[in-house]
């Protein structure tokens, strides 16, 4: 059962068509109960992309190079930022996790493709947020 969900996870994400001269990057959000009232705001290169909040992601096409996410920040939460470099046609994942300690941390963490993949599945896709 298990692989037969896996395999259609990857059948739907064949439905978004990738250009050769873009890359991909999924930020996801995984679910959990720790802090599942919080909303981690969420951007790349300095645009805002939307708020994750448990069980979600985005994903975005981006131009080959090197990306700045920045993620969390707020009077509950410190937040994180990560440079990401990314080349043309490929896919990266990129987990957002909230980190219990003495207090609120979020922390950004590029994942390994396989799984990434599996991870979201179940995961509901957030559209980001259009350029003004």
């Amino acid at each position: 059962m298990k692989r037969a969900i896996f395999l259609l996870f990857f059948v739907a994400l064949s439905a978004y068509p990738q250009s050769s001269q873009t890359s991909t990057v999924i930020l996801y959000r995984r679910g959990g109960a720790w802090s599942r009232a919080l909303d981690f705001p969420v951007s790349l290169d300095g645009r805002v992309l939307g708020s994750l909040h448990n069980g979600l992601y985005i994903r975005v096409s981006a131009s080959p190079g090197r990306h700045i996410i920045v993620a969390g920040g707020s009077f509950l939460t410190q937040g994180d930022i990560a440079s990401l470099k990314t080349a043309a046609g490929k896919t990266y994942y990129v987990r957002i996790d909230n980190i219990k300690a003495l207090h609120e941390h979020v922390e950004i963490r590029l994942v390994d493709p396989r799984d990434g993949a599996r991870q979201l599945s179940g995961l509901k896709e957030l559209v980001p947020r259009p350029l003004n």
